[in-house]
């Protein structure tokens, strides 16, 4: 694999107020904080794009 060419924060869409939303914030920090996301991030070669905390409604 070669160097990844460019990276950009992804997001995932939930119905405002939903309470699906807290809980998939709350998964993706479990695999940002136990390393898991960074794994298999890695897997693809995208771990360069790797976030350190999932955030609801970030500021832009």
């Amino acid at each position: 694999m070669g160097d990844a060419l460019d990276a950009a924060p992804q997001g995932i869409v939930t119905a405002q107020g939903s309470d699906l939303t807290v809980a998939i914030a709350a998964a993706l920090q479990g695999l940002m904080d136990d390393g898991t996301l960074e794994e298999i991030l890695a897997a693809w070669g995208t771990e360069s794009g790797a976030l350190t905390t999932a955030e609801v409604n970030p500021a832009s």
